[in-house]
């Protein structure tokens, strides 16, 4: 190696000054084009190296919240480790809320109206202070039985019929007078439901009498009143004396009206004339009537 350089050495003490300083230029003159070589590669590369933007951990996507759910924000996440996997976001649900039975509201249900009972009585109008024939039989040409004052209550018996192009009705008054009137002369008395029908007090006709009686015989009591009626029949004290003991029980008139009674005259009885006191019909509508029983 050394006798090699010694003898490129020789070689260039050989040549001119000139190519002697231009040989010993070239290798300087490389050295310096390769560290400028050197250097435009760097500053060419140098900018690529350093825009190159540093690789970031993709988030993965949010979960969608259910209603009324808050989202926790993760910690963060240092950004000097590129590696590094950003949390997903804790997801807090409410609790559900335990369903609270709506009370049932009560639906109304429709009132049923009673149904009022038909008029049993009526009052006699419209007659210009006349009062209204009653008659036979509905029609005007039938036997008048009486005239029935204006203001008069009757009992409505039957229902309405028709007769000489006019409407009638079956009543009774209190005397026990029965037969038809013209409807238009009648208003009827409309009781409220459950109430107890507006009926005048009936009427008490003697129908059979037992009288004068011996002691210890029998005697009967029969009389017509309205059909259907509870009656009674009473014997009227002055002073001490026996009272009969059956016979005397109160009864319902029958569909024809009639009530009766019969019983035997006690033998202790004080002779004289005694007062029996019947009664038909009960409150308000209630007739008395006072008959004497004379005993022997």
């Amino acid at each position: 190696m050394l006798q090699q350089l010694g003898g490129l050495w020789r070689r260039l003490q050989d040549q001119s000054p000139a190519r002697q300083a231009l040989i010993l230029a070239t290798p300087v003159v490389v050295a310096m084009l390769l560290v400028l070589g050197g250097l435009v590669v760097w500053s060419v590369a140098a900018p690529l190296v350093t825009s190159r933007p540093t690789p970031v951990a993709q988030r993965p996507p949010t979960a969608a919240l259910p209603s009324g759910a808050t989202a926790v924000a993760p910690p963060a996440v240092p950004t000097a480790d590129p590696t590094a996997v950003a949390p997903q976001p804790t997801v807090v649900v409410p609790p559900t809320p335990t369903p609270v039975p709506a009370t049932a509201t009560p639906v109304p249900q429709p009132t049923s109206t009673p149904t009022p009972e038909p008029a049993r009585s009526a009052r006699v109008v419209n007659t210009d202070g006349q009062g209204a024939n009653m008659r036979r039989a509905p029609s005007v040409s039938a036997q008048r039985v009486k005239l029935v004052a204006e203001g008069t209550v009757v009992e409505l018996v039957g229902g309405e019929q028709r007769g000489d192009g006019y409407a009638w009705r079956n009543v009774r008054d209190a005397d026990g007078s029965a037969g038809y009137v013209i409807a238009d002369y009648l208003q009827p008395i409309q009781a409220p439901p459950g109430a107890t029908p507006v009926l005048p007090p009936p009427s008490i006709r003697i129908e059979e009498i037992t009288s004068p009686v011996a002691r210890g015989g029998e005697a009967t009591l029969t009389v017509v009143t309205r059909p259907g009626v509870r009656c009674e029949l009473r014997v009227l004290i002055y002073g001490p004396a026996t009272l009969p003991r059956e016979g005397l029980e109160a009864k319902m008139a029958d569909p024809d009206g009639v009530c009766s009674w019969t019983w035997t005259v006690p033998e202790e009885v004080v002779p004289g004339a005694w007062r029996y006191l019947i009664m038909a019909g009960e409150g308000e509508g209630r007739a008395t009537r006072e008959v004497p029983v004379v005993v022997t």
